[in-house]
């Protein structure tokens, strides 16, 4: 489990005073916290994950991954 801490997947764009508000508690009291936060995408995932398991991890990380290619249009990158 602990190899998961550190993935794109279990990070989130969060506000300072939140972030220091959820601490190290357990993701059902995050998740209440992370449904206030002003970034839509942190809201997104609190509202689709009522809890948080390594499949969920993976599978958020990997609409992170399509959205952060759409964005920066990777494949273009690479041709250079």
């Amino acid at each position: 489990m602990e190899s998961f801490i550190f993935r794109l997947g279990n990070m989130v764009l969060i506000e300072t005073n939140l972030n220091r508000e959820m601490g190290n508690r357990p993701y059902a009291d995050k998740r209440l916290i992370l449904q206030r936060s002003a970034f839509a995408l942190t809201r997104k995932l609190a509202e689709a994950n009522d809890e948080w398991t390594p499949q969920r991890l993976l599978n958020w990380q990997q609409q992170l991954a399509r959205i952060a290619a759409s964005v920066w249009r990777i494949d273009r990158l690479s041709a250079r």
